[in-house]
């Protein structure tokens, strides 16, 4: 039978046998596929039919089974007979893991791999097997990259390693490339691509055109002053904590400079602004009422031209607050305010919670205001545009706009179709958007004019180029290096590529250290690669050559927190006895000076040090100065973000404070960008944890996590001291330099310290003993008195904003108190000892 010869000469055949294979034989002879499964059970069919028969319907029913089982003994036989490739291909020999991984044939290879397993290596020894085998000449593999940078690295190894010149492209230049055989002519890249800069004050540039446009100018305005941060009411968060942490992300200022207590407050104080009304924030009531019980009272609106407070009262219709406010007392409050009022016979206008989120609160109390003679004066369109732009509140609505614009460029959907997605009632999205068409109007027309293209617009048209089919491509072969960073344009332009001649694609990437959201890569595309590019086998590298058994484990803990991964287990020959992580708590100048006395006192010759910060201006100033002190030391300052890619045998982390510029970063993003954004975890952190491990698997040796005392801690050091993490004994510098030894070299009872919190258990927090300073090295004569087991035993949690508790010492007095930790969010909440 034909069908039983083509199967047979796959099984057989030299090469591996993959699933598309199978795929289009099934396919091929489906026609059949009845007619064998008849035929297999009649006794009196020719003995060699018979088998015949039985060959093809086992091939039908166990193909995939047969499959695994021939491609099992391939792999096997190719790693043996080019075994002398793979030991001499790279520097070293390559790892099992990787072997496989280049044999592997499939249509579609995924190649998951751990921080410091070879990806490059892997990259390098595929293309070297394909060019041995004969499978694609060198001019029929294209190897893609995301900068310039790891192009040139890339082409400079293959042609050291393996004496041919490769096809090694960035996606935008190959972009170029399709984009002038298409059109006879390379596209000018405009200057405002990628430039985070240019394109901003470009886009405020197209606002401030269109501002002589009443409607638009209006607008810009009216979403500027009430829709900028996104509302969310005070019923909408679980603790006063969270409530004010959301505030404090977004700043929330009115146009006149204040720092409000919530939205509302700042869209009645906009509101009178814009309208020409003078008002005052919080000025002292125009009568003492302070008493036993009371403060002064601070009515929230004063109108001095009208005589008129203004209060706010965050209540709905039944009068009840939060859920983290007491109701009682807060409507004791209000009625206490409205008697004050009556008593003194001065004019009160109440506006309340529950009117915003019906819509009405602006509406209403302009209403309420006109019943009392107030004049309204609204500021003309064009001048209050121009105020709002002298305020500082245009540009950053031009940032927003620019981050949006790139990301809408290189999502693929239309606008449109993010319309389908936006609720009825979500007035401030529908606003943005109808802003946003008109600056895509203005932007793409700019384009058209000078005659220029962005970024975006070379992978897109490209794209297109290449679905057309007209110039059809010569690569048999596409391997993609970091893949994990692909992004959805990028990847519809990767699939236009594949199908325009079947070539297969071979992608090598970590899961783990995908950290490029913001600039819209999607690693959905990475986790679901089965469903975008069809018949896959996956292979991981899981053997690191960088890392230590200890940075391997404490990593691999750490990142699988987030279970929304791909799962792999990390290992590595190098194997140490003590743990490869320490945690320093004190003043970062401090604890620096100690971190590189010891590494300097450690080593021999050189050692490479990278001091990493989640931000630039983490970068310490005396930088130039620690390098000359320490001349064995290779220092060198980089961002998180920066990191990936390198390597070095310490790493310093610094800036590990929570907060909005911590580490993790606490700054919200606009909730706008999710139409355009890949989906985001559900994991809080999610990215942030993942870069956390990028700065973390940059060692070789040893990582030290330095907290400076004089700011809250990170998180993730808190997660790594609570839950059970392998890490080096802490050491503690004090404010002048000296090192506080571990509790286990003292003999002294221990002290109480409010840094050595460990995390919530069963809705407490758990204290662990702190350590003491020898009484010789102290720099304070007087010990403190030792506390009961009742003042450490649980700290509690802040029944205000359900932040932790932390045991403090009166400075004045020495007496004994807790305080709430949400201190810079707002939370004053204290209470004595007992």
């Amino acid at each position: 039978m034909q069908a039983e010869k083509e199967f047979v000469s796959l099984y057989d055949g030299p090469r591996y046998f993959s699933k598309r294979d199978l795929h289009l034989w099934k396919q091929r002879w489906s026609h059949i596929a009845q007619l064998v499964e008849r035929c297999v059970r009649k006794r009196n069919l020719d003995s060699a039919f018979q088998n015949s028969i039985a060959a093809v319907a086992d091939a039908f029913q166990k193909g995939g089974q047969l499959l695994e089982k021939r491609n099992a003994a391939f792999i096997e036989k190719e790693i043996v007979a080019f075994k002398d490739f793979f030991d001499s291909v790279e520097s070293y020999p390559l790892t099992a893991g990787q072997r496989r991984a280049i044999v592997i044939d499939e249509q579609s290879s995924l190649v998951v791999a751990g921080a410091g397993t070879g990806k490059t290596s892997t990259i390098i020894g595929k293309a070297g097997y394909l060019i041995r085998k004969g499978y694609a000449a060198p001019e029929e593999i294209l190897l893609v990259a995301f900068n310039r940078d790891i192009v040139s690295e890339m082409d400079e190894r293959l042609c050291s390693r393996l004496g041919s010149r490769l096809n090694v492209r960035t996606f935008h230049s190959l972009g170029l490339d399709i984009i002038a055989k298409s059109e006879g002519v390379k596209p000018s890249i405009s200057e405002l691509a990628g430039d985070r800069v240019k394109l901003p004050k470009k886009i405020l540039e197209f606002i401030k055109t269109r501002k002589e446009d009443e409607s638009f100018s209006k607008l810009v305005n009216e979403y500027t002053m009430f829709h900028f941060s996104p509302y969310k009411s005070v019923f909408q968060f679980r603790s006063y904590g969270e409530y004010t942490e959301y505030l404090n992300n977004f700043d929330i200022r009115s146009l006149k400079g204040d720092r409000v207590k919530s939205f509302e407050e700042c869209d009645i104080a906009n509101f009178l602004y814009a309208n020409g009304i003078d008002y005052a924030y919080e000025k002292r009531y125009e009568v003492k009422t302070a008493d036993m019980e009371h403060r002064q009272y601070i009515p929230d609106f004063f109108l001095p031209r009208y005589e008129i407070y203004i209060e706010h009262f965050g209540v709905d219709r039944e009068g009840r607050t939060a859920p983290y406010i007491s109701s009682i007392r807060y409507n004791e409050e209000m009625k206490w305010k409205r008697d004050i009022h009556r008593e003194h016979k001065t004019t009160l206008v109440e506006t309340y919670s529950y009117e915003r989120q019906e819509g009405k609160l602006l509406s209403n109390l302009e209403e309420k205001l006109r019943k009392r003679g107030v004049a309204f004066n609204p500021i003309p369109s064009e001048k209050l545009f121009n105020e709002l732009n002298e305020l500082g509140k245009v540009s950053p609505f031009a940032m927003l706009l620019s981050t949006f614009l790139n990301l809408f460029k290189s999502c693929g959907k239309t606008l449109h179709e993010l319309m389908k997605h936006v609720d009825a009632g979500d007035t401030r999205t529908k606003m943005f958007l109808e802003i946003f068409s008109k600056v895509y109007e203005d932007y793409t027309s700019y384009l058209q004019k000078n005659d220029e293209i962005d970024f975006n617009d070379m992978i897109n048209r490209a794209t297109s180029y290449a679905m057309q089919k007209e110039q059809p491509s010569k690569f048999k072969y596409i391997l993609v290096d970091e893949f994990q960073d692909i992004s959805q344009s990028r990847c519809r332009f990767l699939k236009s590529m594949l199908d325009q001649n079947s070539a297969k694609l071979f992608c090598v990437g970590d899961d783990w250290q995908s950290i490029y959201r913001f600039t819209g890569s999607d690693l959905s595309i990475m986790l679901d690669f089965e469903e975008r590019f069809g018949f896959c086998e996956r292979s991981f590298l899981e053997e690191t050559f960088r890392l230590n058994d200890k940075l391997c484990d404490f990593s691999t803990k750490f990142i699988l927190q987030n279970p929304n991964q791909i799962e792999k287990k990390i290992t590595s020959e190098r194997k140490v006895h003590k743990p490869a992580v320490t945690v320093i708590k004190g003043k970062t100048e401090n604890a620096l000076t100690e971190i590189l006395n010891e590494i300097s006192k450690r080593t021999e010759g050189k050692e490479k040090i990278f001091i990493i910060g989640r931000y630039n201006y983490l970068e310490p100033k005396n930088l130039h100065e620690m390098a000359e002190r320490y001349p064995k030391l290779m220092m060198e300052y980089t961002t998180a973000h920066s990191s990936k890619g390198l390597e070095a045998d310490y790493v310093i982390i610094i800036g590990l404070s929570s907060g909005k510029l911590g580490f993790p970063c606490q700054i919200t993003d606009d909730p706008i960008l999710n139409l355009v954004l890949a989906r985001e975890d559900r994991i809080a952190n999610a990215e942030e944890r993942r870069l956390f491990y990028v700065s973390i698997t940059r060692a070789r040796k040893h990582v030290y996590l330095v907290v400076d005392d004089r700011y809250p801690p990170s998180t993730f050091v808190s997660e790594i001291q609570r839950d059970g993490y392998e890490i080096g004994a802490r050491t503690i510098i004090d404010s002048v330099g000296n090192e506080i030894p571990r509790t286990d070299e003292i003999d002294m009872e221990p002290t109480f310290d409010e840094s050595l919190l460990l995390g919530p258990a069963e809705g407490h927090y758990q204290w662990e003993a702190p350590p003491q300073r020898k009484a010789t090295n102290s720099t304070c004569k007087k010990q403190e008195p030792n506390l009961q087991p009742k003042h450490h035993a649980q700290a509690g949690i802040c029944p205000q904003c359900g932040h932790p508790l932390v045991w403090r010492r009166a400075r004045r007095t020495g007496e004994l108190y807790r305080g709430c930790t949400n201190f810079d969010g707002g939370c004053r909440y204290q209470e004595r000892s007992y």
